[in-house]
């Protein structure tokens, strides 16, 4: 097997991309721009545990998204975690859903590969129970419809996997809505009078 070191210029290089990819998705899904995303000196600045959901939220000021704190740990297949996303109650705040691969690949940190060090997210995160398994997406492939993608925190990458199969979900508020939940959106403002 070989290991390979990632450089300070490599790990740079996936987060930008990881960034600008959050930035096209966006863009295609509702044809705007978020708001600019803001420079911090270190990684305990990336990160803000929000006292209005009671602590059990925190955002993260480079993507502006709101993830869970303390995802929960029961697995679920993929037809569920949507709905139980959709659902959920996070610090008595509801608006929660199942992410895209691109956002959660936003919290993987690749300067973190080593057998040592799971999960990959970075260093001085407030999360906790985040294990090193896989995480749904709310992507399904786009050949394969029986399967969606999964995002490993062990390994830091992502896979598609089965929908029958079970995994972790951790829910997140803010940026884009998934383009299914906008054709439903759209369809129940205007409906089509036949």
């Amino acid at each position: 097997m070989w290991t390979v070191k990632a450089s300070t210029s490599s790990l740079n290089l996936h987060r930008l991309m990881t960034l600008i990819g959050v930035l096209i998705l966006r863009t295609i899904i509702d044809g705007t721009l978020p708001a600019p995303l803001q420079s911090h000196d270190g990684p305990s600045d990336r990160f803000l545990v929000l006292r209005e959901f009671q602590g059990e939220a925190v955002l993260d000021r480079e993507t502006q998204l709101i993830w869970e704190r303390t995802p929960s740990p029961a697995e679920t297949r993929w037809g569920n975690a949507g709905v139980l996303c959709a659902l959920r109650s996070v610090g008595d705040q509801p608006g929660w859903r199942l992410p895209t691969f691109f956002e959660l690949m936003t919290l993987v940190d690749p300067a973190r590969r080593d057998a040592t060090s799971t999960p990959l997210l970075p260093v001085e995160n407030p999360f906790t129970g985040i294990g090193g398994q896989g995480y749904w997406s709310s992507n399904t492939h786009a050949t394969e419809a029986t399967k969606a993608y999964v995002v490993d925190f062990a390994l830091g990458d992502v896979a598609a996997d089965h929908k029958h199969r079970t995994h972790r979900l951790w829910c997140v508020r803010g940026g884009s809505v998934p383009p299914a939940d906008r054709k439903e959106e759209r369809a129940l403002r205007s409906p089509q009078w036949s």
